[in-house]
């Protein structure tokens, strides 16, 4: 069975993603009955999953390899959080917090900013190498509501106070990991082959909470929505390949949508009641964004690595005895 699984794209973390959908549109509650099932099978495990992962993605991180790190990885992550912050504060000049063509702002800009890390560490770990794979945690604020709060409450609700505690959530076991993993890079040895396992697990909890039916609803806003996101990233496949001088993956594995954002427009209207209408429709449309992209990303990345090496544009790059996903 694992064998065939192998056989798709990302097959070990997608097909339970895909599954857990199912599963979850069907019966929502099936695993909420406490104790270990819940914890491990109705989704609350995502925080700890990814805690975990962030970690062991720290003890990756060679300190003497930092400059490649943050010429890469760090590129990239400022032109996402430019160009978003920037096409944000155009929407809302342009069309309001009504938005256009069913699409308010509380969607555009929850959408726009985010990207799905669990995807780019899928690609890291499947055609990277260790010091990619360290920029996990670099990227996890990406999968945060930090952008969307930071435009609201700076720019357009007369500067409130932005929290700053789900950043340094991040950073603290990513900078645990880095220091362990630099005292000894024995370390990374030793956690390093449970990414592989733990990703199968991360795409089931990732699956929870995504209702295929209320997608749906989201209709041709929805659509839109998920086309204008995937076209305005772009500039990350661009920046990746004709700046960089990459191969693009990385670009293509951050124009996902992070299945947290659907909570975004919920906690944005809870400080600024006056969003609170948008909200349903909001949420709906980001849903079916996260759908869209996190299931069709890791199937057009293998194709696009497929492409290249059958063009000769890049090496074959001979699987490791640890990487657990295929």
């Amino acid at each position: 069975m694992l064998a065939k699984i192998n056989k798709i794209p990302a097959g070990t973390f997608l097909v339970p993603l895909i599954l857990s959908i199912v599963v979850y549109t069907i019966w929502p509650n099936l695993f909420m009955i406490g104790g270990m099932t819940q914890a491990l099978f109705s989704g609350e495990g995502v925080g700890v999953i990814t805690a975990i992962l962030t970690f062991i993605s720290g003890t990756a991180v060679d300190v003497k390899q930092t400059g490649r790190l943050l010429k890469r990885q760090g590129v990239l992550f400022i032109v996402k959080a430019l160009f978003s912050l920037a096409l944000s504060w155009i929407f809302l000049q342009l069309f309001g917090q009504h938005g256009v063509l069913g699409i308010s702002s509380l969607a555009f800009v929850a959408v726009i900013t985010s990207s799905n890390t669990a995807i780019y560490l899928l690609t890291a770990r499947q055609y990277g190498d260790e010091i990619d794979t360290g920029a996990f945690g670099f990227f996890g604020i990406l999968s945060l509501p930090l952008l969307p709060t930071f435009i609201y409450s700076f720019v357009f609700a007369s500067g409130g106070n932005v929290d700053w505690t789900p950043v340094l959530s991040i950073l603290i076991p990513l900078i645990l990991g880095i220091i362990v993993g630099n005292i000894d890079r024995g370390f990374y040895k030793l956690f390093g082959p449970a990414i592989g396992g733990l990703l199968p697990i991360l795409g089931w909890n990732l699956g929870q909470g995504l209702n295929i039916i209320e997608a749906v609803r989201a209709g041709i806003p929805g659509l839109i929505l998920t086309l204008i996101y995937i076209i305005a990233s772009s500039i990350l496949v661009i920046t990746d390949r004709m700046v960089l001088k990459n191969d693009g993956l990385y670009g293509l594995s951050l124009v996902t949508v992070a299945g947290l954002t659907t909570s975004v427009p919920a906690l944005i209207a809870h400080s600024y009641p006056p969003l609170q209408p948008y909200v349903s429709a909001a949420t709906a449309q980001i849903l079916f964004a996260v759908i869209i992209t996190c299931v069709g990303a890791p199937i057009v990345i293998a194709k696009w690595n497929d492409h290249m090496i059958k063009t000769g544009e890049k090496p074959l790059k001979a699987p490791t005895s640890d990487e657990g996903i295929n």
